[in-house]
Protein backbone atom coordinates (compact mmCIF):
# COMPACT_ATOMS: atom_id res chain seq x y z
CA UNK A 1 0.00 0.00 0.00
CA UNK A 2 1.11 3.68 -0.51
CA UNK A 3 1.43 5.96 1.91
CA UNK A 4 1.25 10.27 1.41
CA UNK A 5 3.41 11.97 3.45
CA UNK A 6 4.91 15.40 3.98
CA UNK A 7 8.43 16.43 3.14
CA UNK A 8 9.96 18.49 5.74
CA UNK A 9 11.72 20.68 3.62
CA UNK A 10 8.46 22.61 2.69
CA UNK A 11 8.39 24.10 5.91
CA UNK A 12 11.89 25.44 6.59
CA UNK A 13 12.70 28.58 4.75
CA UNK A 14 15.87 28.50 4.96
CA UNK A 15 16.16 25.08 2.41
CA UNK A 16 17.98 26.72 0.07
CA UNK A 17 20.22 29.27 2.39
CA UNK A 18 24.65 29.02 2.06
CA UNK A 19 25.41 27.51 4.02
CA UNK A 20 22.30 24.88 4.49
CA UNK A 21 20.94 24.94 7.87
CA UNK A 22 17.42 25.06 9.60
CA UNK A 23 15.46 27.50 10.80
CA UNK A 24 12.80 25.46 12.64
CA UNK A 25 13.97 22.00 14.86
CA UNK A 26 12.02 19.31 13.68
CA UNK A 27 10.79 18.68 17.36
CA UNK A 28 8.96 21.95 17.05
CA UNK A 29 7.62 21.50 13.87
CA UNK A 30 5.34 18.38 15.18
CA UNK A 31 2.58 20.15 17.44
CA UNK A 32 1.43 22.64 14.05
CA UNK A 33 1.52 19.64 11.86
CA UNK A 34 -0.35 17.05 13.83
CA UNK A 35 -2.82 20.36 14.67
CA UNK A 36 -2.98 21.52 11.28
CA UNK A 37 -2.80 18.64 8.94
CA UNK A 38 -4.29 14.91 8.16
CA UNK A 39 -0.66 13.53 7.43
CA UNK A 40 0.60 10.70 9.78
CA UNK A 41 4.03 10.35 8.02
CA UNK A 42 6.99 12.39 7.10
CA UNK A 43 9.53 12.42 5.04
CA UNK A 44 12.82 14.28 6.98
CA UNK A 45 15.18 16.81 5.26
CA UNK A 46 18.40 15.96 6.15
CA UNK A 47 19.24 19.06 7.93
CA UNK A 48 16.16 18.89 9.90
CA UNK A 49 18.21 15.97 11.60
CA UNK A 50 21.54 17.03 11.56
CA UNK A 51 23.35 17.73 14.23
CA UNK A 52 21.35 16.36 17.07
CA UNK A 53 22.64 14.76 19.77
CA UNK A 54 21.58 11.16 20.95
CA UNK A 55 19.74 12.71 23.61
CA UNK A 56 17.90 14.76 21.25
CA UNK A 57 17.45 11.71 19.09
CA UNK A 58 16.01 10.09 21.74
CA UNK A 59 13.71 12.97 22.74
CA UNK A 60 12.49 13.65 19.28
CA UNK A 61 11.37 9.86 18.79
CA UNK A 62 9.41 9.68 21.89
CA UNK A 63 7.77 13.09 20.90
CA UNK A 64 7.01 11.52 17.02
CA UNK A 65 5.35 8.27 19.00
CA UNK A 66 3.45 10.38 21.22
CA UNK A 67 1.89 12.73 18.25
CA UNK A 68 1.48 9.64 15.81
CA UNK A 69 3.70 10.82 13.86
CA UNK A 70 5.68 8.36 11.69
CA UNK A 71 9.44 9.11 9.69
CA UNK A 72 9.45 7.55 6.50
CA UNK A 73 12.06 8.32 4.77
CA UNK A 74 15.44 10.72 4.75
CA UNK A 75 16.10 13.20 2.55
CA UNK A 76 19.93 13.16 1.73
CA UNK A 77 22.34 15.29 -0.54
CA UNK A 78 25.40 14.21 -0.61
CA UNK A 79 28.82 14.67 -2.92
CA UNK A 80 30.27 11.94 -3.99
CA UNK A 81 33.07 12.97 -6.33
CA UNK A 82 35.72 15.84 -5.11
CA UNK A 83 37.09 17.10 -2.19
CA UNK A 84 33.74 17.60 0.16
CA UNK A 85 33.09 13.43 -1.26
CA UNK A 86 34.16 11.64 1.57
CA UNK A 87 33.08 13.97 4.72
CA UNK A 88 30.16 14.31 2.84
CA UNK A 89 29.56 10.55 2.70
CA UNK A 90 30.40 9.55 5.94
CA UNK A 91 28.05 12.45 7.40
CA UNK A 92 25.10 10.51 5.05
CA UNK A 93 26.00 7.44 6.61
CA UNK A 94 25.50 9.07 10.21
CA UNK A 95 22.19 10.19 9.30
CA UNK A 96 21.44 6.97 7.69
CA UNK A 97 21.68 5.45 10.93
CA UNK A 98 19.79 8.37 12.99
CA UNK A 99 17.01 7.55 10.56
CA UNK A 100 16.77 4.12 11.47
CA UNK A 101 16.50 4.73 15.28
CA UNK A 102 14.05 6.86 14.05
CA UNK A 103 12.06 4.30 12.74
CA UNK A 104 12.56 5.14 8.45
CA UNK A 105 12.26 2.56 6.28
CA UNK A 106 13.86 4.50 3.02
CA UNK A 107 16.71 7.13 1.98
CA UNK A 108 16.14 9.00 -0.75
CA UNK A 109 19.42 10.82 -2.10
CA UNK A 110 20.73 13.73 -4.93
CA UNK A 111 22.92 11.01 -7.08
CA UNK A 112 26.09 13.37 -6.41
CA UNK A 113 25.71 17.49 -7.59
CA UNK A 114 27.55 17.26 -10.82
CA UNK A 115 25.96 17.08 -13.86
CA UNK A 116 26.10 13.65 -15.89
CA UNK A 117 27.50 15.52 -19.23
CA UNK A 118 30.08 17.33 -17.77
CA UNK A 119 31.30 15.31 -15.33
CA UNK A 120 34.97 13.98 -15.54
CA UNK A 121 35.91 10.14 -15.77
CA UNK A 122 37.79 10.00 -12.26
CA UNK A 123 34.71 11.62 -10.60
CA UNK A 124 32.46 9.39 -12.28
CA UNK A 125 34.24 6.42 -10.98
CA UNK A 126 34.68 8.15 -7.42
CA UNK A 127 30.94 8.54 -7.52
CA UNK A 128 30.10 5.01 -8.13
CA UNK A 129 32.31 4.00 -5.14
CA UNK A 130 30.38 6.33 -3.17
CA UNK A 131 27.36 5.43 -3.93
CA UNK A 132 27.90 1.49 -3.62
CA UNK A 133 29.15 2.59 -0.20
CA UNK A 134 26.19 4.22 0.17
CA UNK A 135 23.97 1.41 -0.25
CA UNK A 136 25.68 -0.63 1.75
CA UNK A 137 25.06 1.21 4.94
CA UNK A 138 21.84 1.80 3.98
CA UNK A 139 21.09 -1.68 3.91
CA UNK A 140 23.10 -2.02 6.66
CA UNK A 141 20.54 0.16 8.47
CA UNK A 142 17.51 -2.10 6.62
CA UNK A 143 17.06 0.76 4.96
CA UNK A 144 16.10 1.20 0.74
CA UNK A 145 18.11 3.71 -0.84
CA UNK A 146 16.53 5.42 -4.11
CA UNK A 147 18.02 8.42 -6.88
CA UNK A 148 15.88 11.19 -7.29
CA UNK A 149 15.51 12.13 -11.05
CA UNK A 150 17.21 15.88 -10.64
CA UNK A 151 19.20 18.31 -12.99
CA UNK A 152 22.76 18.65 -11.80
CA UNK A 153 22.91 14.58 -10.67
CA UNK A 154 23.72 11.50 -12.30
CA UNK A 155 20.07 10.95 -12.32
CA UNK A 156 19.65 14.21 -14.47
CA UNK A 157 17.93 12.20 -17.79
CA UNK A 158 17.25 8.76 -18.37
CA UNK A 159 20.24 7.70 -20.03
CA UNK A 160 22.97 8.95 -17.57
CA UNK A 161 20.22 6.94 -14.78
CA UNK A 162 20.05 4.08 -16.32
CA UNK A 163 23.73 3.61 -16.81
CA UNK A 164 24.37 4.68 -13.55
CA UNK A 165 21.57 1.59 -11.78
CA UNK A 166 23.54 -0.63 -14.33
CA UNK A 167 26.98 0.23 -13.11
CA UNK A 168 25.85 -0.10 -9.45
CA UNK A 169 23.68 -3.31 -10.35
CA UNK A 170 20.51 -3.60 -10.94
CA UNK A 171 17.92 -3.72 -8.35
CA UNK A 172 20.39 -2.56 -6.27
CA UNK A 173 18.71 0.97 -6.10
CA UNK A 174 15.17 2.46 -6.45
CA UNK A 175 14.35 5.03 -8.48
CA UNK A 176 12.53 8.84 -6.19
CA UNK A 177 10.38 10.13 -9.35
CA UNK A 178 10.21 13.82 -9.89
CA UNK A 179 8.95 15.79 -13.05
CA UNK A 180 12.24 17.31 -14.68
CA UNK A 181 9.84 19.58 -16.40
CA UNK A 182 6.65 20.53 -13.90
CA UNK A 183 5.36 22.58 -16.80
CA UNK A 184 5.24 19.61 -19.39
CA UNK A 185 2.40 16.97 -18.61
CA UNK A 186 3.09 14.64 -21.70
CA UNK A 187 6.82 14.49 -21.43
CA UNK A 188 6.65 13.68 -17.43
CA UNK A 189 3.96 10.86 -18.10
CA UNK A 190 6.13 9.39 -20.80
CA UNK A 191 9.57 9.09 -18.56
CA UNK A 192 7.72 8.17 -16.14
CA UNK A 193 6.31 5.63 -18.12
CA UNK A 194 9.48 4.33 -18.51
CA UNK A 195 10.84 4.42 -15.00
CA UNK A 196 7.33 3.31 -13.27
CA UNK A 197 9.07 -0.26 -12.32
CA UNK A 198 11.84 1.23 -10.40
CA UNK A 199 9.98 3.80 -9.09
CA UNK A 200 9.19 3.55 -5.18
CA UNK A 201 8.92 7.02 -3.95
CA UNK A 202 7.30 9.62 -6.30
CA UNK A 203 8.18 14.19 -5.37
CA UNK A 204 4.59 16.28 -5.71
CA UNK A 205 5.19 20.13 -6.11
CA UNK A 206 2.48 22.04 -7.84
CA UNK A 207 3.87 24.38 -10.54
CA UNK A 208 2.77 26.85 -12.89
CA UNK A 209 3.78 27.08 -15.83
CA UNK A 210 6.32 29.75 -15.27
CA UNK A 211 7.33 28.16 -11.86
CA UNK A 212 5.54 29.81 -9.25
CA UNK A 213 4.71 27.30 -6.55
CA UNK A 214 0.73 26.82 -6.50
CA UNK A 215 -1.79 23.96 -5.57
CA UNK A 216 -1.11 20.63 -6.93
CA UNK A 217 -4.87 20.42 -8.53
CA UNK A 218 -4.27 23.65 -10.23
CA UNK A 219 -0.70 22.39 -11.86
CA UNK A 220 -0.37 21.39 -15.54
CA UNK A 221 0.56 18.27 -14.63
CA UNK A 222 -2.23 15.28 -14.84
CA UNK A 223 -1.55 13.86 -11.53
CA UNK A 224 -4.55 11.55 -12.08
CA UNK A 225 -2.49 9.97 -15.07
CA UNK A 226 0.67 10.25 -13.55
CA UNK A 227 -0.92 8.04 -10.23
CA UNK A 228 -2.69 5.85 -12.75
CA UNK A 229 0.72 4.79 -14.57
CA UNK A 230 1.81 4.07 -11.21
CA UNK A 231 -0.95 2.06 -9.72
CA UNK A 232 -0.89 -0.22 -12.71
CA UNK A 233 2.71 -1.23 -12.60
CA UNK A 234 2.11 -1.90 -8.90
CA UNK A 235 3.46 1.25 -6.78
CA UNK A 236 3.22 0.27 -3.10
CA UNK A 237 5.69 3.17 -2.21
CA UNK A 238 5.72 6.99 -0.89
CA UNK A 239 4.00 10.22 -2.30
CA UNK A 240 5.72 12.70 -0.55
CA UNK A 241 4.45 16.53 -0.71
CA UNK A 242 7.62 18.11 -1.41
CA UNK A 243 6.89 21.51 -2.08
CA UNK A 244 3.70 23.54 -1.55
CA UNK A 245 1.84 27.02 -2.31
CA UNK A 246 3.41 29.62 -0.11
CA UNK A 247 6.31 28.29 1.29
CA UNK A 248 9.08 30.52 -0.39
CA UNK A 249 9.53 33.96 1.21
CA UNK A 250 11.73 36.72 0.85
CA UNK A 251 13.35 36.12 4.39
CA UNK A 252 12.60 33.65 7.02
CA UNK A 253 10.58 35.64 9.34
CA UNK A 254 8.04 36.03 6.64
CA UNK A 255 7.30 32.36 6.50
CA UNK A 256 3.45 31.59 7.19
CA UNK A 257 3.54 28.26 8.74
CA UNK A 258 0.09 28.16 9.75
CA UNK A 259 -0.85 28.86 6.18
CA UNK A 260 1.89 26.69 4.20
CA UNK A 261 0.63 23.87 6.30
CA UNK A 262 -2.99 24.75 5.49
CA UNK A 263 -2.11 24.66 1.62
CA UNK A 264 -0.29 21.12 2.25
CA UNK A 265 -2.83 19.62 3.44
CA UNK A 266 -4.92 20.60 0.76
CA UNK A 267 -2.35 19.29 -1.74
CA UNK A 268 -2.82 15.64 0.71
CA UNK A 269 -6.15 15.52 0.27
CA UNK A 270 -6.38 16.11 -3.69
CA UNK A 271 -3.47 13.81 -3.54
CA UNK A 272 -5.86 11.12 -1.48
CA UNK A 273 -9.09 11.65 -3.54
CA UNK A 274 -7.27 11.27 -6.80
CA UNK A 275 -5.05 8.15 -6.06
CA UNK A 276 -7.71 6.43 -4.92
CA UNK A 277 -9.77 7.08 -8.30
CA UNK A 278 -6.45 5.88 -10.13
CA UNK A 279 -6.80 2.76 -8.22
CA UNK A 280 -3.82 3.25 -5.28
CA UNK A 281 -4.15 1.77 -2.04
CA UNK A 282 -3.19 3.76 0.98
CA UNK A 283 -2.73 3.76 4.27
Amino acid sequence: MARIVLNTVALDPLRWANPKRRFFELVDLIEPITAATGFGGLEVWQYHLSGLSADELADLKARLDVAGLSVEVLGLYPSLAGPTAASSVAEAAHLMAAASTLGAHSVKIFVGDQASETISDDHWHESLRHLDELIRVADEHGLKLDGETHQNTLFDDLLSLEHTVAAVGEGRMGVCFQPYDFSDSHGTIEVLRKLAPDVRHVHFQGRTRDGVFCLLEDAPIDYRRLLGILARSGFDGTLSVEFVKDCVVDSPEKMDLSLVLANAEKDRQYLARVATEAGLTLR
